[in-house]
């Protein structure tokens, strides 16, 4: 499963999610090439 269908997959089953690390960095204005997700799910 790539990335875009991991989220998709969260998303349409409701569960809540935090992307971290490498991977959140363009939302900030950081470009990193990362090829990982690093994905926080609460208990």
């Amino acid at each position: 499963m790539d990335t875009e269908g991991l989220l998709r997959s969260l998303r349409d089953h409701a569960v809540e999610y935090v992307v971290i690390g490498a991977t959140a960095f363009p939302i900030h204005g950081y470009a990193r090439a990362t090829l990982d997700i690093d994905v926080f799910i609460p208990s």
